[in-house]
């Protein structure tokens, strides 16, 4: 699988330049790596200049690493959490997709009114949190928590996602989470 880490943290260090830390998901990264910026903006491009771990230069960073990843190229304000480094043109942003979502009953923490097309409520990806609304298919007209059900979210910023992707649901609690089973243009 090519790279993908999630940002977490966005630093500007004076003679270094910007510093974006996370746990890198899949692939590797090496200095010299050209990186995509997906998610939540348009998308940008950047080098990678560097790799650390705790204070210690790395000659690549592997999936599974916590590190920092010195990015030429890019301005602090340029990034922020939530968006995901890329080797380029491996992912995209989505708006739209569908997803098989366990909603949380009220015995398990959940809310006890149904929930009904257009409902706002929060998509956790990772570290991106995002408002979403959530389609029916066809007559539904409603979804009792407790269900298991396949819908639709649409999100009001895009993030940067794959098939399989997981994700949470909540507003001011957890109210489910889900799997995106296809991505929609």
């Amino acid at each position: 699988m090519s790279f993908l880490m999630q940002v977490e943290d966005v630093f500007s260090i004076p003679g270094r330049g910007t510093v974006v830390t996370g746990m890198i998901q899949h692939g590797a990264i090496w200095a010299g790596d050209k990186v995509q910026i997906v998610g939540l903006r348009g998308t940008a491009r950047a080098t990678c200049i560097g790799v650390e771990s705790f204070r210690k230069r790395l000659d690549e960073g592997r999936a599974g690493q916590n590190v920092g990843v010195y990015l030429g190229g890019i301005g602090r304000d340029d990034i922020e959490r939530g968006q995901v480094l890329v080797k380029p043109g491996s992912i995209r942003p989505w708006y739209r997709f569908e997803a098989l979502v366990q909603f949380l009953s009220e015995e398990e923490g959940g809310r006890k009114l149904p929930y009904f097309a257009g409902d706002r409520l929060q998509f956790g990806f990772g570290t991106a949190t995002v408002a979403g609304h959530l389609v029916f298919p066809g007559e539904m007209g409603m979804v009792i928590p407790g269900d298991r059900e396949k819908l639709e979210v649409e999100l009001e910023l895009p993030v940067a996602l794959e098939v399989r992707s997981r994700f949470w649901i909540g507003d001011w609690r957890s109210l489910g989470s889900g799997e995106v089973t296809r991505l929609i243009e």
